[in-house]
C-alpha cells in the first residue's frame, strides 16, 4: 500500500497579494546585511583551508574569500529636464506643477465599482467627493483642467461567480452610456475584490469603445485618510494631492500630452557627449521590447510587446503586441517572431508624428540570456532589417544599435557612507572594467535609487552597433532614458521603454477575446522540446482605432 506524502512539497501555485507582500517584507536584507551575508557564504566555503584548498590549487583556481574586489566606477550627471521647473534629487523628479504639454480636459467621469446595494455609507460618499475635489484642483494646477463635464456613476459588482454575466453586462452597460455621452476619460474606482473587474474595464476601454481608462483602488485612498487620522501630519485639504498627481501624470501620457522632455545627449554639442553622435540633423528614435512567459500555467501563451517612440525625445510612444505560443510538447521561446511587422508599424507611426523617419534607431532588448544572444543576432537583428528595407525602400536605410538590456543577474555592487557602513550605490553610477566581458562591449548601470533593500544594477550588452556609439556616448544616453518615462516620479532601472513594453506585455493578456485553444493544449508532461520558429502561432493585439496609437498601457 502506498501512502501519499504532501508534506513539505513545493507548490507550483500563484502567491496571493497579501504573500507576495510578506514574501518581499521577508527577503528585502538592508545593504549592510546583504553584504554581510554574501561575505559569511564564501568564507563559510574555507576556500583557504583543507579540503577546498588543494582542489582550487589543483586547477589554479584561487578564491579571495577575505574582502569583495575594489573596483572603479564613474557617476554620470543626471539629466536636465525642459519644463522651467522640474527638479531632479537622487533621482526622483519633482515637475512643481507644470506640464510642458498638458491636455485639456473636456469630459471625465469617476465610476465607482462596488459591491451591491445598500447605497454608499456616509464615509465611502464623503472620501469619493473628496477625491474628486483634490483630483479637480490638481487638474487645475497642471492645467489639465478646469474640466467642463464631470460625470458619476455607481456600477454595483457582486463577488458572487453565479452572478459574472451580469456584471459583465454593467461594465459594459457603464461603457456604452460614456460612448455615447462623448466621454474622453473614465477614472475607475475599484471597491471589488472580483478578480475580473479591472481586466473587464480595459477590455470595454481599450478595445470595444476606444475610451482612457485610468484605475486605482478603493483602498489606497482608504489608506491616506487613515495614515492622516494615525499621524495628523499634512494639512486635511492636501492628503489625496500627491495621490491625484501622480494619476495626472498617466492620465496626461495617455491623453497624448507631454509631460516632460528630457534633455537626451544626441543633439549637443556641449562637450557632454562626443559629436559622433550628435548631429542636429539626426532624427532618433528609441525602442524597447520584451517577452513575457505564462507563470505557473500551461494553457497561456507568451506574450511580446515592442514599443516605440514618437519623438527624440521619448515625450510620447506607441505600442504593439502579439501572443505567440507553441505547438503541444513544446516549450516557450525567447524570440519575437513577428517583429517584422510591429516594427514597421511602429516605423510609421513614428513617420506620422514626424513627417519624416528615423534615421538612427536605438533597440533595447529584455529578457535575452547569454545563450540566447545568437538567436537574436539571427534571427530579431534580420527581422529588424526587413523591416527597414520594407517602409524605407529606396531611401537610406536607418543606423541601427542593438542593446541586450540584463535584471536578472546575480552582480551586487556596495560602497561605504561617511560612517564606513556598507550602503547602497547612487542613481548614475556606471561600471565598465574588471567585472564585465572582457572583450565585448558590456557595462553595469544603476540608474534608479532603490526604496528599500539592496539595489541591483541593470547589466548592458551591446550586439550590434551601426551608429558607433563610444562608450561614454552610450552609458550617457542609457541613463538618461531611464528618467523619460512621463508616468513615474522617478528615474527607472532600465530605460523607460523598456519598463513600458514589459508593463505592456503585463497588461495585454486580458485584452485579447477569448478563442478556442484547440491549437494549444499546453506543454506535455514529460519531455518539453525546444521549438523552432515555425512551430509557433501568434496573434496580435487588435485595440480600438482611436487607442491604437497612444499608450494605453499605462
Amino acid at each position: 500500500m502506498l501512502k501519499k506524502n504532501t508534506e513539505k512539497l513545493i507548490s507550483l501555485k500563484l502567491l496571493s497579494p497579501n504573500e507576495q507582500r510578506n514574501r518581499q517584507n521577508l527577503s528585502i536584507p538592508t545593504p549592510d546585511q546583504r553584504y554581510k551575508d554574501i561575505m559569511s557564504s564564501v568564507q563559510s566555503c574555507s576556500y583557504q583551508s583543507p579540503p577546498t584548498l588543494p582542489l582550487c590549487k589543483a586547477v589554479q583556481f584561487t578564491v579571495d574569500d577575505h574582502e569583495m574586489k575594489l573596483i572603479k566606477a564613474r557617476i554620470l550627471p543626471p539629466p536636465i529636464i525642459n519644463n522651467n521647473h522640474a527638479e531632479i534629487t537622487m533621482g526622483r523628479i519633482n515637475l512643481k506643477g507644470k506640464f510642458v504639454d498638458p491636455y485639456k480636459l473636456k469630459s471625465i467621469a469617476f465610476v465607482y465599482f462596488g459591491p451591491p446595494p445598500p447605497p454608499l455609507s456616509p464615509p465611502r460618499k464623503a472620501l469619493m467627493e473628496k477625491f474628486v475635489e483634490s483630483f479637480n484642483k490638481m487638474a487645475r494646477i497642471f492645467h489639465l483642467g478646469p474640466i467642463q463635464t464631470i460625470q458619476k456613476d455607481i456600477v454595483w459588482i457582486s463577488e458572487n461567480e453565479q452572478d459574472r454575466e451580469r456584471n459583465l453586462n454593467s461594465i459594459e452597460k457603464c461603457f456604452t452610456h460614456r460612448k455615447q455621452q462623448k466621454c474622453e476619460l473614465v477614472i475607475c474606482i475599484m471597491d471589488s475584490s472580483w478578480n475580473e473587474l479591472r481586466p473587464s474595464i480595459k477590455l470595454n476601454g481599450t478595445v470595444k469603445y476606444g475610451i482612457t481608462t485610468q484605475c486605482l483602488l478603493y483602498s489606497k485612498l482608504q489608506e491616506q485618510m487613515d495614515k492622516f487620522q494615525r499621524t495628523q501630519r499634512g494639512h486635511p485639504d492636501r492628503i489625496l494631492d500627491n495621490m491625484c498627481e501622480n494619476l495626472l501624470r498617466k492620465i496626461n501620457f495617455k491623453m497624448q500630452g507631454i509631460n516632460t522632455k528630457v534633455e537626451l545627449p544626441i543633439n549637443t554639442n556641449n562637450g557632454i557627449v562626443a559629436s559622433a553622435a550628435s548631429k542636429t540633423e539626426d532624427a532618433w528614435q528609441f525602442m524597447g521590447a520584451d517577452v513575457i512567459h505564462p507563470v505557473c500555467r500551461q494553457d497561456k501563451p507568451s506574450i511580446a510587446a515592442v514599443v516605440g517612440s514618437g519623438d527624440a525625445v521619448c515625450s510620447t510612444s506607441a505600442v504593439r503586441v502579439c501572443k505567440q505560443w507553441p505547438k503541444n510538447g513544446k516549450c516557450a521561446i525567447e524570440a519575437i517572431v513577428d517583429l517584422k511587422q510591429m516594427v514597421t508599424e511602429l516605423l510609421e507611426y513614428y513617420r506620422e508624428g514626424n513627417r519624416r523617419l528615423p534615421n538612427k534607431i536605438v533597440f533595447y532588448r529584455d529578457g535575452v540570456d547569454d545563450g540566447q544572444f545568437a538567436r537574436v543576432l539571427n534571427f530579431e537583428i534580420p527581422q529588424i532589417k526587413q523591416a527597414f528595407q520594407e517602409v524605407y525602400e529606396n531611401e537610406p536605410l536607418p543606423s541601427l544599435t542593438f542593446i541586450v538590456v540584463k535584471k536578472r543577474h546575480h552582480t551586487r555592487f556596495f560602497v561605504l557612507d561617511h560612517h564606513n557602513k556598507t550602503a547602497n550605490i547612487p542613481p548614475g553610477l556606471v561600471v565598465d572594467t574588471d567585472v564585465v566581458h572582457p572583450g565585448q562591449f558590456s557595462f553595469f548601470l544603476n540608474s534608479h535609487k532603490a526604496l528599500q533593500g539592496t539595489n541591483r544594477p541593470a547589466l548592458y550588452h551591446v550586439l550590434y552597433d551601426e551608429i558607433k556609439f563610444t562608450a561614454d556616448e552610450l552609458q550617457l544616453l542609457t541613463y538618461y532614458l531611464c528618467f523619460t518615462d512621463p508616468r513615474s516620479s522617478t528615474s527607472e532601472a532600465i530605460p523607460s521603454l523598456v519598463h513600458q513594453a514589459d508593463l505592456a506585455a503585463s497588461n495585454a493578456r486580458d485584452l485579447f477575446p477569448e478563442k478556442d485553444t484547440s491549437t494549444y493544449d499546453g506543454y506535455a508532461a514529460d519531455a518539453l522540446e525546444e521549438p523552432s520558429l515555425n512551430d509557433i502561432v501568434t496573434e496580435h493585439l487588435s485595440v480600438h482605432e482611436d487607442m491604437r496609437d497612444t499608450p494605453h498601457f499605462g
